[in-house]
Parts: C-alpha cells; sequence; structure tokens
C-alpha cells in the first residue's frame, strides 16, 4: 500500500491546483452572470432547500455565521436571495430564492455542466466512475475525520484560522 500512497505534499499540492484553477474558469465563466464562485453552493443548496435559517445554511456549507451573513447581504442586494423572518420565531430569518435567482441558478448550473464536460473532455466514462467514486471516498473519509476531530472541538478554532477557506465562500 505504501508504495501506491502519494506524498501528503504532492496530494496537498494537486488538490490545491485543481481547486485554484477550478475556481478560476469558473470566475471566468461566471463574470457575465454577477455570480463569485463562491456563491455557487448557496445557490445550489437553496435550489433544493429554499428557506433554510442562516444557521442551517452555514452547517451545510461549513462556513461560520459571520461568514453566511456576508454571502447573503451580497447576494440580497444582488437581488438573487431575499430574507424572511421565519413565522414560529422572529428571531430567525429563513433565506429564499428570488425570482431573479432562480433564473440565475439555473443558468449558472447550465455554465457548470459545461465546465464540467470541459474537465472530464476525454474521459472515458469508465474513468469518469471511477473519478467519482475516488472523490467520493476521499470526501467521507475526511468526513469522518472531521466529525472526530469536531468531538474534540478542534475544527471550529482550525477553520477560523485558515484565511483561504473563508475567502472561497
Amino acid at each position: 500500500m505504501e508504495e501506491n500512497t502519494l506524498s501528503g505534499y504532492v496530494f496537498a499540492e494537486q488538490l490545491s491546483q485543481i481547486m485554484r484553477l477550478y475556481f478560476a474558469r469558473a470566475y471566468v465563466l461566471l463574470q457575465n452572470v454577477d455570480v463569485h464562485p463562491g456563491q455557487l453552493p448557496v445557490l445550489h443548496v437553496l435550489e433544493k432547500h429554499d428557506g433554510l435559517s442562516q444557521k442551517e445554511l452555514g452547517d451545510l456549507l461549513c462556513v461560520k455565521a459571520p461568514t453566511v451573513t456576508v454571502m447573503i447581504k451580497r447576494m440580497e442586494r444582488l437581488g438573487m436571495i431575499e430574507r424572511k423572518h421565519d413565522e414560529n420565531d422572529q428571531r430567525i430569518y429563513r433565506i429564499y430564492l428570488t425570482a431573479r435567482g432562480r433564473k440565475i441558478a439555473e443558468r449558472v448550473k447550465r455554465m457548470m455542466m459545461q465546465m464540467e464536460q470541459e474537465l472530464l473532455f476525454q474521459f472515458s466514462e469508465t474513468e469518469i466512475v471511477l473519478l467519482r467514486r475516488f472523490l467520493e471516498h476521499i470526501r467521507h473519509n475526511l468526513s469522518v475525520l472531521i466529525s472526530k476531530d469536531q468531538e474534540r472541538n478542534m475544527v471550529t478554532e482550525i477553520l477560523s484560522s485558515i484565511p483561504e477557506h473563508n475567502s472561497l465562500v
């Protein structure tokens, strides 16, 4: 097994480069839509689960409350989302996509599908299935580790100390 394992630095560097390039390409595609790549997860989540509280949205996106607040305010100014008080608890705001936000989300979805086709150009169907399986396996492994870390109250401190984490959103 050891011989098949990449050095941690090589693997981390590859992931980092892929994410930087992915966001650079997404930024180019999204310029005409007035959407920042970091807002993609918000659009995606709200498209599936409209009416989440800010806390629920932050939990699903794995970002802290102040980051969610900044994202929500920006997207609200752009007319993509609206905040409404919860009917049962006026302290809670529910986040909804506006009609404009839904149109943008649909357009962005098409753009991301185009980008996925570009990224996977000349991959066989088998390679695509394997890649998705490998990525899901890595995501699962990290989720398990993060859950264990959260039990030890380590993640919150670490995430808040990583400037890149907050700038992606």
